[in-house]
């Protein structure tokens, strides 16, 4: 596990949707890097803001869908002409459909 974090990250290529609630731009997409029990870190050319909450949507199978899954930016870097925000999912996530989707993530 990497020093600070909560939890340990599968590294990953998924496509994602991204919800901006308390923006200009409502929406935009981006890329999962990794993802865990506790968060998510992706990249996008979409502006991210320490505190701003975004509302992830991704489907890591044809059976599997997670939407809106609220979260919450705790860090953030520009890499290459890319943002790079790490975000921590806040309780209304569901984990057990969360670890069942990390299961399958591992699997493949």
């Amino acid at each position: 596990m990497v020093e600070g974090r909560i939890s340990p990250r599968l590294s990953t290529s998924l496509p994602v949707l991204l919800q901006f609630p308390e923006s200009d731009v409502p929406e935009g997409w981006g890329r999962i890097l990794d993802l865990s029990m506790s968060g998510v870190r992706v990249e996008t050319r979409w502006n991210l803001k320490i505190g701003q909450v975004v509302y992830i949507t991704f489907v890591p199978q044809s059976e599997m869908r997670l939407d809106n899954l609220r979260a919450r930016v705790v860090r953030f870097t520009w890499e290459d002409g890319y943002f790079v925000g790490g975000l921590v999912f806040d309780e209304s996530v569901d984990q057990a459909y969360l670890r069942e989707v990390l299961m399958y993530l591992v699997s493949r």
